[in-house]
């Protein structure tokens, strides 16, 4: 072969790798986020302040935390460093896509009480007090009644005023109450 043939097949060569290079650069861009998900969001009682921020890279904050995002069938699950979990459902299975419930898990001391959820707990500056009759107390402020589903795993809340009913999933260990209380967010 020719020093010039080799030249050429040299250049060429070199040529379409940087093509290909360069092609393979746009192509980054194609497989980013594009989901639902995506996008700034707040919560339900404070609109203008952005507390959730999931990117096109598959990254989000919220409350201040790095999460990395994961999207399934029905919810988007963010996870940080610690292995602490986020699930984020869309509220409406109506197609609107503005606001969302965002499961954030809480875990609860017991405080009093020895069976079940009934008794007091608290977690920081939240508490909850399950009575046997039937109500409860959120944060010494919010009275309801509640109704406990052991099957699905769920507690219903039915507040006397100010909020919806709330459905909380939740995990009972000992004198460990893990609740995943449901925040509503909407897009910003």
């Amino acid at each position: 072969m020719k020093k010039s043939n080799v030249i050429n097949a040299i250049g060429a060569a070199v040529l379409s790798g940087l093509i290909l290079l360069s092609g393979c650069g746009g192509s980054a861009a194609a497989g980013a986020y594009t989901g639902p998900y995506l996008g700034k969001w707040a919560y339900n009682h404070d609109k203008e302040k952005t507390a959730l921020v999931i990117d096109d890279e598959g990254k989000a904050k919220l409350d201040g935390k790095k999460y990395t995002c994961t999207e399934t069938e029905d919810s988007m699950i963010l996870q940080n460093e610690e292995g602490d979990s986020v699930k984020i459902v869309f509220k409406s299975n109506e197609g609107d896509q503005n606001e969302i419930l965002v499961y954030k898990p809480t875990r609860y001391k017991r405080e009093s009480g020895t069976e079940g959820i009934i008794g007091s707990w608290t977690c920081d500056k939240w508490s909850f007090q399950f009575t046997e009759s039937g109500t409860f107390l959120e944060d010494g402020y919010f009275p309801g009644y509640y109704a406990v589903d052991e099957e699905d795993s769920v507690i219903v809340l039915i507040y006397n005023d100010m909020f919806e009913n709330t459905v909380i999933p939740y995990t009972l260990d000992g004198d460990e109450l893990c609740l995943d209380y449901p925040w509503d967010m909407v897009r910003k």
